[in-house]
This record gives C-alpha cells, sequence and structure tokens, in this order.
C-alpha cells in the first residue's frame, strides 16, 4: 500500500465522484467494510477509505460492483447522477 502522502494527485471528477459515493454510503449507512466486501474477498476497508476521500480514483468495475448499493444499477447511472 502507498502511504497517503505519496499517491498522486487526483483530479476535480475523482474529488467529485468520491464524494458522491460517500454522501451515498453514508445515507444508506454503510460502513467502509460493507462496501469493501461488495468489491471482492480481497478487498480491503483502507482499499475504500482512500477512493472515499478521493486519493485515489474508483474504477469503473469497483463502482459498477457498489452501485446497486447506493441505489443505482451501474456505474454509468450512478456518475450520471453527478450532474
Amino acid at each position: 500500500m502507498v502511504r497517503n502522502d505519496r499517491l498522486k494527485k487526483t483530479g476535480e471528477s475523482t474529488k467529485l465522484i468520491a464524494e458522491f459515493v460517500e454522501e451515498r454510503r453514508r445515507a444508506k449507512s454503510l460502513t467502509q467494510k460493507q462496501i469493501a466486501s461488495a468489491l471482492g474477498e480481497k478487498t480491503s476497508q483502507s482499499y475504500v477509505s482512500v477512493r472515499l476521500r478521493g486519493k485515489t480514483a474508483w474504477t469503473m468495475d469497483d463502482l459498477d460492483a457498489i452501485a446497486p448499493l447506493i441505489d443505482f444499477d451501474n456505474a454509468i447511472e450512478l456518475i450520471g447522477n453527478l450532474a
């Protein structure tokens, strides 16, 4: 795992998606561990944490996996709701 201070600076889109997913996660009372579980058995809570804080971008596959947890069918629908 890369230390937070060594992560590449992320763009505005990454931050907006992170904020949106974090808002929805909190609204649904989901834990970071529940999000990690939806991403697969080897996904850690720290993997989710850095993405929810906008330090690293979510992959489209990640967003597809967590979209149903926050009431979307897929990543495209989730991202489309940012507008």
